[in-house]
C-alpha cells in the first residue's frame, strides 16, 4: 500500500492532536470538574436573584433610571454586573491576591 506524503501528514497531525486532547483530558481532575459546575449553579443563583430583584412583581411594571425593565434589559444588566465582577477579582490575580475580599478594602482605610 502506497501512503502519500499529504496523507501521511495528515496521519501525523491526527496522531498530535488526538495526544493534545488526551493530555488535556487527563490534567483536569474530577474535583476541577465539580468546583466549575459548582461556580456554575452559584452564578446561575446570583443571576436569577439579581433578576428576580429587578423584577420583584411582573403585574407592577418596573422602571431602573427611567427605563422600563424588561426580561432582556434585566438579563443584560445582570450579566454586566456579573462579568463586571469576575473581570475585578480577575484584576487582583495581577497584584498577586488570590481574589476580592469586602473585608481587605476595610482594614485598608
Amino acid at each position: 500500500m502506497k501512503i502519500t506524503k499529504q496523507r501521511l501528514q495528515q496521519i501525523i497531525q491526527e496522531e498530535i492532536n488526538s495526544h493534545k486532547a488526551s493530555q488535556l483530558n487527563e490534567s483536569i481532575d474530577v474535583e476541577d470538574v465539580r468546583y466549575v459546575e459548582e461556580l456554575a449553579q452559584s452564578l446561575r443563583n446570583v443571576y436569577e436573584e439579581y433578576v428576580a430583584g429587578l423584577q420583584p412583581d411582573l403585574k407592577t411594571p418596573q422602571t431602573r433610571d427611567g427605563v422600563p425593565v424588561t426580561g432582556e434589559n434585566a438579563h443584560e444588566e445582570a450579566k454586566e454586573m456579573i462579568l463586571g465582577t469576575i473581570g475585578e477579582v480577575i484584576d487582583t490575580f495581577e497584584g498577586g491576591n488570590t481574589g476580592l475580599n469586602e473585608d481587605d478594602d476595610v482594614n485598608e482605610q
